[in-house]
């Protein structure tokens, strides 16, 4: 009869593959997403509108159209710093987990062969 058990050096080794891939996956969302956000196609083309629309407020002086504009031009500012921190805390998270991989396959205790 052949034993399906893991023993403890195997479970070791598949928490560190699965905190590991985690880690992994994690770090490259990070990436993804200080990549993507910031310079996405939406972001620019309702900045450029926000500038036109000040320009034109201002030639024909009318304060509301630019206090509006500033409004829309300071959440568009939050806006790319909150998926800026959304992609730093995935890549530390990322980071973090691939540290505890590498730190549970150093306290494997490997058979001298």
């Amino acid at each position: 009869m052949i034993s399906t058990m893991l023993s403890l050096t195997d479970m070791q080794v598949l928490i560190a593959m699965t905190v590991m891939g985690a880690g992994l996956c994690s770090l490259a969302a990070g990436i993804i997403v200080l990549a993507s956000r910031g310079f996405s196609k939406e972001m620019r083309v309702l900045a450029a509108q926000s500038a036109k629309l000040s320009e034109k407020g201002m030639s024909h002086d009318m304060a509301g159209v630019v206090s509006g504009v500033g409004e829309i031009l300071g959440l568009l500012n939050q806006l790319t710093r909150t998926s800026t921190g959304v992609g730093m805390f995935l890549m530390a998270a990322g980071i973090g987990l691939i540290g505890a991989a590498y730190y549970v396959v150093m306290q494997i205790q490997w058979p001298l062969v």
